[in-house]
């Protein structure tokens, strides 16, 4: 087979899945990938979608179980036993993202207040609820500290939305200006603390935090540096997280 019979193909699967028509794409690349020999110019290119659109399939299939359910008891497949589906409410939020109400908003206070929840799974559904612009006002414990706090639609749920963070950021960056492949490994240790006093109000020294930080980074690449065991092992319990407690 020619060049134009593949690019004439993939343009075809292309324009089934913008036009949503994901069993159709299934089907046809399906039976392209059976096919004896396929040029090897194609053949990533083709293995890729196939893999794409058997995800998207999956999820497509997933998401029909739940089509004639109440809210209710789609939610109750999201939240059950402290525990939330992540795939679940994702193929939930598919189908109602931007249809909220009294209905949801319940279940995700529930969800807000308990205490086995991880503080980063309350963080996804905070900003689910910002991405709708709703205006909102409750009860949120943080998981990790036991804090009671106040959340609006305001509220922070990443680092960089935060001040202080933000600060404590770029204090690192500082530091690591003639390394800066380093701050990726320091967005990510600030993000576990923000996560895990996530809306708690704290303050410290940004100044001090940040060396640290930075001299704590350098030692787990083995690099020879005065560390506080004392802060090692704060910064150890906030990274690695608290297993009988956030699962």
């Amino acid at each position: 087979m020619n060049d134009k019979y593949y690019e004439e193909l993939i343009n075809k699967i292309y324009k089934l899945i913008d036009n949503k028509k994901i069993q159709e794409a299934y089907e046809i690349i399906q039976e392209e990938m059976n096919q004896p020999y396929i040029p090897s110019k194609y053949f990533d290119v083709l293995q890729e979608l196939q893999i794409a659109i058997k995800n998207l399939y999956s999820s497509q299939k997933e998401l029909s179980k739940y089509q004639n359910m109440s809210k209710l008891e789609f939610l109750s497949h999201v939240y059950r036993d402290h525990h939330v589906n992540i795939d679940v409410l994702t193929l939930y939020l598919t189908k109602y993202m931007g249809a909220f109400d009294e209905t949801d908003l319940s279940v995700f206070k529930q969800i807000f207040l308990d205490e086995k929840v991880k503080n980063n799974t309350k963080r996804f559904i905070l900003g689910i609820l910002k991405e709708c612009e709703l205006s909102f006002e409750f009860d949120i414990l943080n998981s990790s500290t036991k804090q009671m706090n106040r959340v609006t639609n305001n509220s922070p749920t990443e680092p960089y939305e935060d001040p202080f963070y933000k600060s404590l950021f770029d204090e690192v960056s500082s530091i690591f200006i003639k390394e800066p492949s380093l701050n990726n490994v320091a967005y990510f240790v600030i993000q576990d603390i923000f996560d895990y006093y996530f809306l708690n109000n704290w303050t410290t020294d940004i100044k001090k935090l940040a060396l640290n930080i930075s001299k704590y980074i350098l030692k787990s690449f083995g690099n020879e540096v005065d560390l506080s065991p004392d802060f090692e092992s704060w910064i150890k319990v906030i990274t690695q997280k608290d297993k009988k407690i956030l699962h």
